[in-house]
């Protein structure tokens, strides 16, 4: 069992998007949350740190190159999915100078005209935590690959479900 909130949330994470992943996504059959230092290009391999569980079972971010990269798409800001033969990558760009756009996790479908509850992710270089997190009103919910990207009235959050 989970031993702080921290964990929790990030368990949740690697539940949804690696054990679950296969459920929820159609072709690629896996989803992994991602970081990176640049925009991802198609033709071309992604270098990124992908979480993970570890050895131990703990949540670590890891270094990894994709394989081609078949498709990018602009999630939101300095969000992207990133598809290659076998695997979806959402991942954040943490170089980007964009404000306003979050990686979240959400323990129910965020619904328009109320505000969201959530788990937050703050990144300070390519260190992540974790912080209870209450929104302006919701104003669209977009379902994309198991995920939800929310507007609010101040931002955008890809939120992953609990």
């Amino acid at each position: 069992m989970a031993r702080t909130v921290e964990e929790s949330v990030m368990n949740a994470i690697m539940g949804a998007f690696v054990g679950n992943g296969q459920a929820q996504v159609s072709k690629p059959s896996k989803s992994y949350m991602a970081i990176g230092n640049s925009i991802p290009k198609v033709g071309e391999h992604y270098k990124c740190k992908r979480l993970e569980k570890n050895s131990k079972g703990e949540l670590t971010f890891r270094s990894t190159e994709t394989t081609t990269v078949q498709e990018v798409k602009n999630l939101a800001g300095n969000v992207f999915i990133v598809s290659t033969r076998n695997t979806y990558y959402v991942t954040r760009v943490l170089y980007m100078p964009v404000e306003n756009v979050h990686f979240a996790v959400v323990s129910s479908e965020p619904q328009i005209g109320s505000d969201m509850y959530c788990y937050k992710m703050e990144f300070k270089g390519e260190k992540s935590r974790c912080v209870n997190w209450h929104t302006t009103t919701v104003q669209k919910v977009k379902h994309i690959h198991g995920l939800y990207k929310v507007k609010t009235n101040n931002s955008v959050y890809v939120c992953f479900p609990m």
